[in-house]
C-alpha cells in the first residue's frame, strides 16, 4: 500500500498481485484495480473487477470497487457507461446497502465528475451542490465545482493546511 499511495503504481501492483498470489484474499481488488487504471491498463482493470469473488466486499472495498470501474470505463471513452455504473451503486444503496457517509460521498462526487464529463452540466452542478451541503467535513472541493464557494480576495480558504490545494475524493 505504501507504493500505491506514493504513486509507484506499477511496483504496487506487483505487491498486490504476489498478496493476492500468497494469501487468496482479495480485499485489495479495488486497489489493484486502480493501479492498472494509473498504469494506463484500464481493461486489466475492468478484468480484474469482473474476476473478483462473488461474494460481497465491506462496503468501502464495495465503493471503490464501483468507483474504479467507472473511471476504468471513463478511461475508455465510455463515459454514458462509466455514469450507469454509479447510478447503479447508488441506486443499491438507497435500496439499503449501507454505507458509512464518507464512502457516499465518494461515490456521489464521482457520479457528479462522470455528469459533467459527459456535458450534463446541470445535474452536475446540481449534484455538486447536494454534495457540499453533505460535505460536512470539507472532504471534497463540491462547493467549488457548484460555484458555491466565494470568490473572497482577502483570503485563501481553497487550499488545505499542506498547500496542496482540496481534495476530491475519488480513487
Amino acid at each position: 500500500m505504501a507504493a500505491y499511495h506514493a504513486g509507484e503504481f506499477v511496483e504496487a501492483s506487483r505487491e498486490l498481485r504476489a498478496y493476492r498470489r500468497l494469501s487468496g484474499r482479495a480485499e485489495y481488488l479495488a486497489v489493484l484495480a486502480d493501479c492498472e487504471r494509473a498504469a494506463g491498463r484500464p481493461e486489466a482493470a475492468l478484468r480484474l473487477l469482473a474476476e473478483a469473488p462473488r461474494t460481497h466486499p465491506g462496503h468501502s472495498e464495495w465503493v471503490e470497487r464501483q468507483i474504479v470501474e467507472a473511471g476504468a470505463r471513463r478511461d475508455l471513452g465510455e463515459l454514458a457507461g462509466a455514469i450507469l455504473v454509479l447510478r447503479d451503486a447508488l441506486a443499491a444503496i438507497r435500496k439499503g446497502a449501507g454505507v458509512d457517509a464518507d464512502d457516499l460521498l465518494r461515490l456521489r462526487y464521482a457520479y457528479a465528475d462522470g455528469l459533467e464529463a459527459a456535458g450534463r452540466t446541470d445535474e452536475a452542478i446540481a449534484e455538486f451542490s447536494a454534495i457540499a451541503e453533505a460535505d460536512d467535513s470539507g472532504m471534497t472541493d463540491a462547493a467549488e465545482r457548484a460555484g458555491l464557494e466565494s470568490h473572497d480576495t482577502d483570503t485563501d480558504d481553497d487550499t488545505s493546511s499542506d498547500g496542496q490545494g482540496p481534495t476530491q475524493g475519488q480513487s
